[in-house]
């Protein structure tokens, strides 16, 4: 199933990934990542987005889905994703 991201999606995908649109000029088209995590308050909207994102193969949760803090990384599929919607390129550092 194809995805359209949008704008607070892309910044959420971003801010997981460590390359918020406030840290960059945005005329940047390389990006590195220096991390891959995002925590979710849940219940929370946040939440629910990042679980269509699950859904979607464009993140998995790496904590159990409880009530409280749920943690999430972006797939290599999400970065391919939020690569083309955000027309950039992203390098990832292990």
């Amino acid at each position: 199933m194809k995805m359209e991201l949008y704008d607070d999606e892309i910044g959420r995908l971003r801010h997981a990934l460590g390359i918020d649109n406030w840290m960059y000029l945005t005329t940047e088209k390389e990006l590195t990542s220096h991390r891959n995590r995002y925590c979710a308050q849940n219940p929370s909207e946040i939440c629910d987005m990042w679980e269509k994102f699950v859904d979607n193969g464009l993140a998995e949760r790496t904590t159990p889905l409880v009530k409280g803090k749920v943690f999430y990384s972006v797939t290599e599929k999400g970065i391919k994703a939020l690569e083309k919607a955000a027309d950039i390129k992203i390098n990832i550092v292990d």
